[in-house]
């Protein structure tokens, strides 16, 4: 009686349907499309080339500034001068290791 149960469902279990199946068949009729349209297909890569690339500089722009550490042994020892002129409206900010 149980070798009957396996059986079938292993066998109901190869009758189902990838879940991927619905996207592959998505995906390749939109491949499809995008070899007939010539002009679209040249926009949409080089709207992805663009997006791709300028996440990517945006990342490394801020990886660089905010998420690496200075490159100064003792962080500690970092000061920040700042000078107001009221006179002649100036704003000065420098900064000095000691």
């Amino acid at each position: 009686m149980l070798e009957q149960e396996t059986i079938k469902r292993l066998l109901a279990s190869k009758n189902r349907q990838s879940p991927l199946l619905p996207a592959m068949r998505t995906l390749r009729t939109t491949i499809r499309n995008l070899a007939g349209q010539r002009s679209l297909t040249a926009i949409v890569i080089l709207t992805l080339a663009i997006g791709i690339g300028g996440a990517t500089a945006l990342f490394s722009a801020a990886n660089g500034v905010l998420l690496r550490p200075l490159p100064i042994r003792e962080q500690g020892d970092v000061m920040v001068a700042y000078r107001r002129d009221l006179s002649r409206q100036l704003h000065e900010e420098g900064m000095s290791e000691d």
